[in-house]
C-alpha cells in the first residue's frame, strides 16, 4: 500500500508542480501569441486595403488625365475633323502616334479608342481587342456635357467613356473617346 501511496503522491506532485503550471503557461502564452497574430493579420489586411485603394485612385486619376490630354491634342482633332483627301494618311499617322504615346506612357491603360461622331474615322491603339461603343454609351456621351463615365466591357475590362468637343467651339461635338 505504501507504494500506491507514494506513487499517488508523486502523481499529485507532478500534476501540481509540472502539468498544471505547463497548461497554465501554455494557455497564457498561446493566447498572447494568438492575439499578436490577429493584430498583425488585421494590420496586413488594412495595409493591403490601403495599397489597393491608392492604386485604384492612381489608375482613375491617370485615365482621366490621359482623356483630358487627348481632348487637347490637336493631332487627334485634325485627323477626325478634316475631310478625307490630301494629307489624310499623315494626319492619321500623327494622331495614332500621339495616342500610342499616351498608351505606352501609362501602366493602367491597355487601349485607347477614338471615333468621330459619324463613325467614319476611327483610331485604335493598344494591345486589347477591338472595342466598339454601344448605342447606350453613345447616347450617354451625347447627353453629357463632356463628363466622363465608367463602362464595363464584355471581357471584364473597365473603360472611361467621354464625349470630346471642339476646343474652339464648345457646342461642336467631335468624337467619342474610350
Amino acid at each position: 500500500m505504501r507504494r500506491g501511496g507514494i506513487f499517488r503522491r508523486f502523481l499529485i506532485l507532478m500534476l501540481f508542480v509540472i502539468i498544471f503550471p505547463m497548461v497554465f503557461v501554455y494557455s497564457l502564452v498561446s493566447s498572447v501569441f494568438i492575439e499578436r497574430l490577429h493584430d498583425n493579420y488585421k494590420k496586413s489586411v488594412h495595409l493591403s486595403a490601403y495599397i489597393a485603394t491608392q492604386s485604384i485612385k492612381e489608375a482613375i486619376s491617370s485615365a482621366i488625365d490621359i482623356s483630358v490630354s487627348i481632348i487637347g491634342d490637336t493631332r487627334v482633332h485634325e485627323f477626325l475633323s478634316y475631310e478625307d483627301g490630301e494629307g489624310y494618311l499623315s494626319r492619321y499617322n500623327s494622331a495614332q502616334s500621339a495616342l500610342n504615346r499616351y498608351c505606352l506612357d501609362n501602366n493602367y491603360i491597355s487601349q485607347i479608342y477614338v471615333t468621330s461622331i459619324s463613325g467614319d474615322k476611327t483610331i485604335t491603339v493598344g494591345a486589347a481587342g477591338t472595342y466598339y461603343f454601344t448605342e447606350e454609351e453613345k447616347e450617354r456621351m451625347l447627353m453629357s456635357s463632356g463628363a466622363w463615365f465608367w463602362s464595363t466591357e464584355e471581357n471584364g475590362r473597365i473603360a472611361v467613356c467621354r464625349l470630346i468637343r471642339n476646343v474652339d467651339n464648345n457646342e461642336e461635338k467631335l468624337e467619342f473617346l474610350s
